[in-house]
């Protein structure tokens, strides 16, 4: 179950039993939940994660998220001049394959704190400036945990960072493609409801699944 992967990443992260960590969590005022997923469905993406896997012997091609007061907030790429920053719902990112949740601690923030947080950072996250390598999902959950007060991501969720080279230039096309949020809103069976300056895009698109 999600909530059984959410614990064991979590068990990892602190050295806590499972017990423990769902203390934490119970307990925890404004938990910060870390959302890794495999990119993509395709099975061309899944056997990129295999060779990948295979060749840094832990890891693969992951999208991250991070997950804070019910709703889950990551970035990609687009044409328009306007922020990748968006959000949708926990653990339901319509372009990549949930694979586990890592507990990353409690900020202590009010809501209105970390909408503010959030805001500030979208002129720093244009769509246009999305780069596979060097500027993707994974360095935004980062700074943005960082922001909210509860430290970097484990160093194997950004892997794709430290990859490129193993990977030729249809692969990571196809992993772009991926992260490419117009493509995304245009999928009528989307779960992105939030784009750009908060609006909901839940029902132009279609609806959550």
């Amino acid at each position: 179950s999600s909530s059984s992967g959410r614990i064991a990443a979590a068990r990892r992260r602190y050295a806590a039993t499972e017990a423990e960590v769902e203390d934490m969590i119970a307990k925890a005022k404004t938990p910060v939940i870390l959302n890794v997923y495999s990119c993509g469905h395709a099975k061309a993406i899944q056997n990129i994660n295999y060779v990948v896997e295979n060749f840094l012997g832990e890891g693969g091609v992951f999208h991250g998220a991070i997950e804070v007061y019910g709703h889950e907030h990551s970035f990609g790429g687009c044409r328009q001049n306007r922020s990748g920053v968006f959000t949708c719902k926990p653990k339901r990112c319509p372009m990549h394959s949930y694979r586990e949740s890592i507990y990353l601690g409690d900020c202590k923030l009010s809501e209105k704190q970390v909408h503010d947080i959030l805001e500030s950072m979208k002129p720093e996250w244009m769509g246009p400036t999305y780069d596979l390598l060097r500027k993707n999902c994974c360095y935004f959950s980062e700074a943005f945990a960082v922001r909210l007060g509860v430290g970097y991501l484990p160093k194997w969720v950004n892997h794709l960072a430290h990859v490129g080279a193993v990977l030729d230039d249809e692969s990571k096309a196809a992993i772009h493609d991926l992260h490419n949020l117009e493509e995304a809103l245009d999928d009528a069976a989307t779960d992105v409801w939030e784009f750009v300056h908060g609006k909901s895009a839940e029902g132009e698109a279609g609806g959550a699944t």
